[in-house]
Protein backbone atom coordinates (compact mmCIF):
# COMPACT_ATOMS: atom_id res chain seq x y z
CA UNK A 1 0.00 0.00 0.00
CA UNK A 2 2.88 2.64 0.59
CA UNK A 3 4.65 1.77 -2.04
CA UNK A 4 1.43 1.87 -4.44
CA UNK A 5 0.46 5.34 -2.64
CA UNK A 6 3.85 6.72 -3.53
CA UNK A 7 3.35 6.21 -6.79
CA UNK A 8 0.14 7.51 -7.14
CA UNK A 9 1.29 10.74 -5.32
CA UNK A 10 -1.47 9.48 -1.83
CA UNK A 11 -0.77 8.85 1.67
CA UNK A 12 -1.23 4.86 2.21
CA UNK A 13 -3.97 6.08 4.38
CA UNK A 14 -5.87 8.35 1.96
CA UNK A 15 -5.28 5.21 -0.51
CA UNK A 16 -6.54 3.17 1.92
CA UNK A 17 -9.89 5.23 2.16
CA UNK A 18 -10.31 5.80 -1.79
CA UNK A 19 -10.41 2.00 -2.08
CA UNK A 20 -12.35 1.55 0.00
CA UNK A 21 -15.14 4.52 -0.62
CA UNK A 22 -15.20 2.76 -4.39
CA UNK A 23 -15.64 -0.90 -3.14
CA UNK A 24 -12.62 -2.79 -3.73
CA UNK A 25 -11.50 -4.63 -0.92
CA UNK A 26 -7.86 -3.77 0.28
CA UNK A 27 -5.54 -6.90 1.79
CA UNK A 28 -5.04 -6.61 5.58
CA UNK A 29 -2.26 -4.93 7.34
CA UNK A 30 0.68 -7.58 7.16
CA UNK A 31 -0.55 -9.18 4.23
CA UNK A 32 2.52 -8.60 1.75
CA UNK A 33 5.13 -9.23 4.67
CA UNK A 34 3.13 -12.32 5.56
CA UNK A 35 4.22 -13.40 1.40
CA UNK A 36 7.33 -12.58 1.32
CA UNK A 37 7.92 -14.79 4.77
CA UNK A 38 6.31 -17.85 3.04
CA UNK A 39 3.24 -17.57 5.67
CA UNK A 40 0.08 -18.34 4.74
CA UNK A 41 -1.95 -15.72 3.96
CA UNK A 42 -5.98 -15.02 3.74
CA UNK A 43 -7.81 -15.62 0.46
CA UNK A 44 -8.30 -12.36 -1.30
CA UNK A 45 -11.59 -11.18 -1.26
CA UNK A 46 -13.81 -11.78 -4.44
CA UNK A 47 -15.49 -8.37 -5.74
CA UNK A 48 -19.12 -8.00 -4.78
CA UNK A 49 -21.43 -9.05 -7.89
CA UNK A 50 -22.58 -6.48 -9.83
CA UNK A 51 -26.44 -5.08 -8.86
CA UNK A 52 -28.67 -4.02 -11.69
CA UNK A 53 -27.32 -0.74 -13.21
CA UNK A 54 -24.26 -1.40 -12.37
CA UNK A 55 -21.47 -1.42 -15.06
CA UNK A 56 -19.04 -3.29 -13.03
CA UNK A 57 -15.79 -0.36 -13.26
CA UNK A 58 -14.47 2.30 -11.85
CA UNK A 59 -13.29 5.71 -12.84
CA UNK A 60 -10.11 6.90 -11.59
CA UNK A 61 -8.28 10.17 -12.09
CA UNK A 62 -5.13 10.92 -14.16
CA UNK A 63 -2.68 9.76 -11.19
CA UNK A 64 -3.78 6.46 -11.28
CA UNK A 65 -2.32 6.01 -15.18
CA UNK A 66 1.36 5.05 -14.39
CA UNK A 67 0.03 1.69 -12.28
CA UNK A 68 -3.34 0.91 -14.17
CA UNK A 69 -3.93 -0.14 -17.83
CA UNK A 70 -7.35 1.39 -19.70
CA UNK A 71 -10.15 -1.16 -19.74
CA UNK A 72 -10.95 -2.27 -23.43
CA UNK A 73 -14.46 -0.72 -24.17
CA UNK A 74 -17.76 -2.40 -23.20
CA UNK A 75 -19.34 -4.53 -25.70
CA UNK A 76 -23.31 -3.64 -26.78
CA UNK A 77 -23.36 -7.54 -26.98
CA UNK A 78 -22.35 -8.17 -23.32
CA UNK A 79 -22.08 -10.36 -20.74
CA UNK A 80 -25.42 -8.14 -19.05
CA UNK A 81 -25.70 -11.08 -16.28
CA UNK A 82 -23.55 -11.59 -12.88
CA UNK A 83 -24.89 -13.38 -9.71
CA UNK A 84 -27.68 -10.59 -8.86
CA UNK A 85 -28.39 -9.71 -12.78
CA UNK A 86 -30.21 -12.35 -14.66
CA UNK A 87 -29.70 -12.27 -18.47
CA UNK A 88 -32.98 -12.22 -19.31
CA UNK A 89 -34.99 -8.60 -19.49
CA UNK A 90 -38.30 -9.86 -18.00
CA UNK A 91 -36.26 -11.99 -15.15
CA UNK A 92 -34.87 -8.68 -14.05
CA UNK A 93 -37.58 -7.32 -14.41
CA UNK A 94 -39.72 -9.36 -12.15
CA UNK A 95 -36.75 -9.53 -9.94
CA UNK A 96 -36.99 -5.67 -9.22
CA UNK A 97 -40.43 -5.73 -8.79
CA UNK A 98 -40.67 -8.26 -6.08
CA UNK A 99 -37.36 -6.63 -4.38
CA UNK A 100 -38.71 -3.19 -4.16
CA UNK A 101 -42.76 -3.60 -3.84
CA UNK A 102 -45.35 -0.99 -4.73
CA UNK A 103 -44.28 2.23 -4.48
CA UNK A 104 -47.51 4.45 -3.48
CA UNK A 105 -47.68 8.16 -3.57
CA UNK A 106 -48.70 9.73 -0.17
CA UNK A 107 -51.42 12.14 0.44
CA UNK A 108 -49.13 14.15 2.47
CA UNK A 109 -45.42 15.19 3.44
CA UNK A 110 -46.24 14.88 6.89
CA UNK A 111 -43.55 11.55 6.79
CA UNK A 112 -41.30 13.09 4.59
CA UNK A 113 -38.23 10.79 2.69
CA UNK A 114 -34.62 11.84 4.45
CA UNK A 115 -33.75 13.15 0.82
CA UNK A 116 -36.54 15.42 0.37
CA UNK A 117 -35.73 17.29 4.56
CA UNK A 118 -33.97 19.66 2.85
CA UNK A 119 -35.63 20.72 -0.50
CA UNK A 120 -38.94 21.22 2.20
CA UNK A 121 -36.59 23.62 4.98
CA UNK A 122 -35.76 25.52 1.47
CA UNK A 123 -39.28 25.76 0.56
CA UNK A 124 -40.48 27.33 3.80
CA UNK A 125 -37.65 29.91 3.96
CA UNK A 126 -38.66 30.57 0.84
CA UNK A 127 -42.16 31.40 2.02
CA UNK A 128 -40.90 33.38 5.00
CA UNK A 129 -39.18 35.54 2.60
CA UNK A 130 -42.02 35.77 0.13
CA UNK A 131 -43.91 37.51 3.24
CA UNK A 132 -41.67 40.00 3.88
CA UNK A 133 -41.22 40.44 0.08
CA UNK A 134 -42.49 41.73 -3.44
CA UNK A 135 -40.16 40.06 -5.69
CA UNK A 136 -41.25 37.20 -7.91
CA UNK A 137 -37.98 35.00 -7.52
CA UNK A 138 -38.94 34.78 -3.65
CA UNK A 139 -41.93 32.67 -3.90
CA UNK A 140 -41.53 29.24 -3.30
CA UNK A 141 -41.38 27.27 -5.89
CA UNK A 142 -43.43 23.74 -5.10
CA UNK A 143 -46.33 25.72 -3.91
CA UNK A 144 -48.60 25.20 -6.82
CA UNK A 145 -50.99 22.35 -6.92
CA UNK A 146 -48.71 20.62 -9.46
CA UNK A 147 -45.49 21.52 -7.33
CA UNK A 148 -46.57 19.79 -4.55
CA UNK A 149 -47.77 16.83 -6.26
CA UNK A 150 -44.08 16.84 -7.58
CA UNK A 151 -42.94 16.33 -4.24
CA UNK A 152 -45.24 13.98 -3.13
CA UNK A 153 -44.41 11.67 -6.27
CA UNK A 154 -40.85 11.55 -5.28
CA UNK A 155 -41.47 10.79 -1.92
CA UNK A 156 -42.94 8.10 -2.86
CA UNK A 157 -40.12 6.97 -5.32
CA UNK A 158 -37.07 8.15 -3.04
CA UNK A 159 -38.16 4.90 -0.38
CA UNK A 160 -38.36 2.91 -3.45
CA UNK A 161 -35.43 3.57 -4.81
CA UNK A 162 -33.67 3.33 -1.38
CA UNK A 163 -34.64 -0.47 -0.76
CA UNK A 164 -32.48 -1.08 -3.78
CA UNK A 165 -29.25 0.77 -2.44
CA UNK A 166 -29.95 3.41 -4.47
CA UNK A 167 -29.47 6.41 -1.85
CA UNK A 168 -29.39 10.46 -2.26
CA UNK A 169 -31.52 13.88 -2.17
CA UNK A 170 -33.39 16.10 -3.80
CA UNK A 171 -32.17 19.76 -4.76
CA UNK A 172 -34.03 22.40 -6.26
CA UNK A 173 -30.84 24.58 -8.07
CA UNK A 174 -31.16 28.30 -6.37
CA UNK A 175 -32.18 30.26 -9.94
CA UNK A 176 -33.04 28.37 -13.07
CA UNK A 177 -33.25 29.76 -16.47
CA UNK A 178 -36.27 32.12 -17.02
CA UNK A 179 -38.16 30.58 -14.00
CA UNK A 180 -37.50 27.15 -14.70
CA UNK A 181 -38.42 24.86 -11.56
CA UNK A 182 -36.42 21.36 -11.47
CA UNK A 183 -35.67 18.86 -8.83
CA UNK A 184 -32.69 16.87 -9.30
CA UNK A 185 -31.54 13.36 -7.69
CA UNK A 186 -28.22 13.05 -6.48
CA UNK A 187 -27.69 9.41 -5.90
CA UNK A 188 -24.63 7.50 -4.33
CA UNK A 189 -23.09 7.40 -7.15
CA UNK A 190 -23.07 10.92 -8.97
CA UNK A 191 -26.20 13.05 -10.18
CA UNK A 192 -28.59 11.00 -12.17
CA UNK A 193 -31.54 12.56 -14.05
CA UNK A 194 -34.99 12.48 -12.23
CA UNK A 195 -35.79 15.94 -13.14
CA UNK A 196 -39.12 18.01 -12.84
Amino acid sequence: MRDLAAKVALSDVGLRKLLTRCGVAAPPQGYWNKVRAGKPVPVRPKAPPRRPGEIGRLRVDTRFAKVLIPAPPLSSEGPFASELVPESLDALYAQELNAIGRASVPKTLDASHKGLVQLLKQEQRRREKAAQSDWHWDQPKFDTPVGKRRLRILNGLLPALSKRGHDGDAYCPSSGIFGQRAIRFKGGSGPSGLAY
